[in-house]
């Protein structure tokens, strides 16, 4: 049982709304860690109500949950701390309406008594299905006492999040919206697409990984102090980075595409999509003017990345607390949950940096080839140059149990 300091979790009880209950990420994350803070008392009671376009049912999602945890929980579980999760789920297959979406709610505001409840919306689904959900959200009266959250990528242009930030702001406020903005990430990813191979295709490595990754790194790394460590302070620091982010040329980017990968089911024979992008951008302000900043990410591009050798050594699992950190999803739902909005990115950060991506969204240069677990195309390495980019420093992890090591 992880030890919870007070004011950790939110002070409410809280009526989750999964869009996407189904998919992949919910099976990897959303519902393993919806389950780990539950039963642990991170929230003072929690009903979940999945929502997605398969015509399933309650015991059908429970089935689910079940094996998600099985297969990507990182922590034992026991049967009775499962039976209890298993009886706060429900669902509701998105054809049934926004009004069969508003009875479960009510069901399960009225097991917590009444009014003291609060809602969580995830939606865990691609853009295209966002602005259906938030209208359903508002057709089916759960807008107030209601926070949203909303998956990345934000908008797949300039153009699609402006349009979109002006649909969620008809129904939600700004207080109440919440992007997510992935923080702590491995940004190589050893990974293949998996069932995300349609969502992918669609999408690519720039939209699913740069803007809403690693530019949310790029503002943390360059931001001044805040004037004070709280959410809204953090916020205009980061967006001073954004509005100071110059446009990025598409000379100064490397697309690539493993190979292979057109042969990947659902996957266009002559597609142009990239799994693998490098960049150099630059920050015009006082402090970083001049300085280039170079940015790669990309699916099976080899091992994790370390910047530098480093002589301290910590290893969670020696202390006796793993258990007890929060894994990235979990503390994203609780940020939400509790309405922090330091790791969460605004309204006015997303469409400045769709408008900087602009130019190489206009006009791609083409995607290169290059082999599963290498580091991307030899391309990258004309960009950076006369410089070179640090590669993996692996050191033999020292045992704390043997002398001497």
């Amino acid at each position: 049982m992880a030890r919870i300091p007070a004011g950790v979790g939110p002070k409410d009880p809280h009526i989750v709304v999964l869009f996407g209950a189904t998919g992949d990420l919910s099976k990897r994350k959303l519902l393993p860690g919806l389950f780990h803070l539950s039963s642990t008392g991170f929230i003072p009671g929690c009903r979940i109500i999945g929502i997605s376009l398969e015509d399933t049912t309650s015991a059908a999602l429970r089935e689910i949950a079940l094996e998600s945890l099985k297969a990507h929980a990182h922590r034992q579980f026991t049967e009775d701390a499962w039976n209890a999760f298993a009886a706060n789920l429900e669902y509701v297959p998105l054809e049934a309406g926004a009004s069969a979406l508003k009875e479960a709610v009510d069901r399960a505001e009225k097991s917590f008594g009444g009014g003291t409840a609060r809602r969580l919306h995830y939606l865990s689904v691609p853009p295209s299905a966002a602005l259906p959900a938030v209208r359903m959200l508002g057709e089916a009266g759960l807008v107030d006492r209601a926070r949203i959250v909303m998956e990345k990528p934000f908008g797949v242009d300039l153009q699609s999040a402006v349009s979109l930030n002006t649909h969620l702001h008809e129904v939600f406020d700004e207080s109440q919206i919440f992007r997510i903005d992935h923080v702590q990430i491995d940004v190589p990813e050893k990974l293949d697409l998996g069932k995300r191979v349609g969502f992918y295709e669609a999408t690519g490595a720039y939209r699913d990984m740069v803007v809403t990754h690693l530019f949310q790194i790029l503002a943390f790394t360059a931001m001044e102090p805040p004037t004070a460590l709280e959410p809204a302070s953090i916020s205009e620091e980061k967006n001073k980075v954004f509005r100071s982010l110059l446009p990025l040329r598409p000379s100064d980017v490397v697309r690539g595409q493993y190979m292979g990968y057109r042969e990947e089911e659902g996957v266009d024979p002559a597609s142009d999509t990239e799994t693998f992008i490098a960049l150099k951008c630059s920050i015009d302000n006082w402090r970083w003017a001049g300085v280039p900043f170079y940015l790669r990410t990309g699916k099976r591009p080899g091992p994790g990345m370390r910047l530098d050798k480093c002589s301290l050594q910590f290893n969670m699992h020696d202390t006796g607390h793993v258990g007890d950190v929060l894994e990235a999803y979990e503390r994203l739902i609780l940020d939400a949950m509790r309405g922090d909005h330091t790791l969460f990115t605004t309204a006015e950060g997303i469409e400045r940096l769709w408008q900087a991506s602009t130019p190489l969204l206009d006009a791609p240069l083409p995607v290169r080839p290059y082999a599963p677990g290498s580091w991307g195309p030899n391309a990258i390495h004309q960009l950076i140059a006369p410089h070179a980019w640090r590669l993996p420093f692996e050191r033999a992890w020292r045992d704390p149990n043997v002398a001497g090591a």
